[in-house]
């Protein structure tokens, strides 16, 4: 028997999401915008509407060295994780962006500590949530 396939958005009702909470994305260029909107578009609804509400998105500026966030303003608005994306994101092709995005997600749906330890130097419990983050994607993004 055929898995169900799962209710999404899509990419203009994501985009309205995000109008009607209040924003979620911090510091965004059209690209940025552009590759976490399909990315959400391709998860199921529930998630999508949670990581809207709950998360916050920052992705690097190419025109400033830095910025900042005032983390007391986040929590205010209810927000429960901050997702950043990064440069390399935009490099890779469309499936593994809607994977990474998805991934980072599922880590704070998941509850996961956050640390920013090379691969080679992470502990045991580390590499288990990341084999956790990872099969809740693909989860996610397969049915």
């Amino acid at each position: 028997m055929p898995n169900k396939k799962h209710e999404t958005h899509s990419i203009s009702s994501i985009n309205a999401l995000f109008e009607q909470s209040g924003g979620g994305c911090l510091s965004f260029t059209k690209e940025y915008r552009s590759i976490l909107f399909r990315a959400l578009s391709k998860l199921p609804r529930e998630i999508s509407e949670w990581a809207v509400e709950k998360l916050v998105f920052l992705s690097d500026m190419d025109k400033f060295s830095a910025y900042t966030v005032n983390i007391e303003d986040l929590l205010g608005k209810g927000k429960v994780g901050i997702v950043v994306l990064c440069s390399i994101l935009k490099l890779q092709p469309e499936e593994l962006q809607a994977f990474t995005i998805a991934h980072e997600v599922a880590h704070v749906k998941l509850k996961h500590a956050t640390t920013f330890s090379d691969l080679s130097l992470m502990k045991k419990r580390e590499l288990l949530d990341e084999k956790e983050a990872d099969e809740l994607a693909k989860a996610w993004l397969l049915q």
